[in-house]
């Protein structure tokens, strides 16, 4: 990682004639978005799996077991 960041800022400086405190500044803000945006995906993973298991859940909790059990939310409203 290290020698792939001095390889970019060498082509940056030589290529573009760009100042060394430039070039580390536009490799901070690539950095700093590349990593927000893989913080953004992991936290919509996160979401997506949470909502699976919600609804599978849900599935569970409100479908009959051959007639033993009745649904959650039916008990709920039965003790009130």
């Amino acid at each position: 990682m290290n020698e792939w960041f001095s390889n970019t800022i060498k082509q940056a400086l030589e290529l573009e004639k760009v100042k060394f405190v430039e070039a580390l500044e536009a490799m901070n803000e690539w950095f700093s978005n590349t990593i927000k945006q893989a913080l953004e995906m992991i936290i919509e993973l996160k979401k997506k799996k949470k909502k699976k298991k919600r609804s599978e859940f849900s599935r569970q909790e409100y479908t009959f077991q051959k007639g033993k059990t009745f649904p959650k939310a039916i008990q709920k409203l039965a003790k009130h």
